[in-house]
């Protein structure tokens, strides 16, 4: 003997033998926390013009560009 119980005959199910059906939870790898106080989801507001840094950039060249 294998220890195994055999299977009920036909007709006589035993209630609660029923196999469960399989559930799989998935968890989410990041944690959601609540937003800090006055975050409304749009991006931050450039905060400075696009020709403030063109004279700066225009200076900083390498030194062998002569």
């Amino acid at each position: 003997m294998t220890g195994e119980a055999s299977p009920p005959p036909e007709g006589e199910r035993i209630e609660g033998d029923e196999p469960t059906p399989l559930v799989i939870r998935r968890r989410g790898r990041r944690v959601s926390t609540e937003p800090t106080p006055g975050y409304t989801g749009e991006p931050p507001r450039e905060q400075q013009q696009s020709t403030e840094n063109d004279a700066q950039l225009r200076q900083d060249v390498p030194p062998h560009w002569g």
